[in-house]
């Protein structure tokens, strides 16, 4: 019951985070749940689950 209830107020997303900073996955998923991560030269995509408040912390790697 309490998984169905979180899985209405989070959003599934895909996030971009820089490769010269592997502590920002970490980070990442004190905040949220993270579905997959694919893990480039340059950058680490994340599929994550997160709060709407959570997304507001990590919008700045929305975009790749």
């Amino acid at each position: 019951m309490i998984d169905s209830a979180l899985q209405h107020l989070t959003r599934e997303i895909d996030l971009f985070l820089p490769a010269r900073d592997p502590a920002l996955v970490f980070r990442l998923a004190q905040d949220g749940k993270i579905l997959h991560r694919d893990d480039g030269a340059n950058i680490i995509r994340c599929r994550v689950l997160l709060t709407e408040e959570a997304l507001q912390k990590w919008s700045a790697y929305l975009d790749s």
